[in-house]
């Protein structure tokens, strides 16, 4: 990740064009003076103006008006830049580069939400969210680096022909990896009336 915020909004609408003023600013910082080629967001994200915006700083905005679920186009979102996007992401390049998308921003969720069990913010007030978010999106960073395969050829020390560190837990013979918060589950759960779910 190259940039993180925390807004009290629950949609996406109107974010488009500050995630990408912050993450080229991240870039700048980092001593990188080339700035993305395309940006790439679902329809949450589609703010013409902002899109707009984007474009002219020299950056491809590849959004679709419509979301997956929805058959057909809204009522009131055809021609002009609707349908130019429509035709864009019909291309086999644009559709190539939308598809990657999930493949690339999704994992990063569900890694911090179920393999790392942060799924919500400790911290409360909206300046305290926003450096836990941070710390959380370096974090994933740094694990992403320690992890890859090829770390030891790039001087990182990674996992490549190591076992998972394991820790005793209080009952015998049952064990636990170092990083999780709460001990395995057993084979089956059950509701509140005993049966098995």
């Amino acid at each position: 990740m190259i940039a993180a915020e925390v807004t009290n909004t629950s949609s996406d609408f109107g974010q488009l064009e500050p995630i990408v003023t912050a993450a080229t600013a991240e870039l700048e910082r980092a001593g990188i003076t080339d700035t993305p080629n395309v940006v790439v967001a679902d329809a949450g994200y589609w703010h013409q103006e902002q899109m707009e915006a984007v474009v002219d700083r020299g950056i491809q905005v590849l959004i679709p008006p419509d979301a997956g679920k929805r058959k057909g186009a809204r009522p009131g979102w055809d021609g002009g830049a609707y349908a130019f996007m429509r035709r864009v992401l019909d291309t086999d390049h644009g559709g190539g580069l939308y598809r990657k998308r999930q493949g690339m921003i999704e994992p990063v969720f569900a890694d911090t939400k179920f393999n790392r069990r942060i799924d919500r913010f400790q911290r409360r007030g909206r300046s305290a969210c926003r450096s836990e978010w941070r710390l959380i999106t370096a974090t994933h960073n740094l694990l992403k680096l320690f992890r890859q395969p090829d770390g030891a050829r790039r001087g990182l020390k990674g996992t490549q022909g190591r076992k998972p560190l394991r820790l005793e837990t209080a009952a015998p013979g049952i064990r636990s990896r170092a990083r999780c918060r709460t001990p395995p589950r057993s084979g089956r759960l059950r509701n509140s009336h005993g049966a098995k779910r």
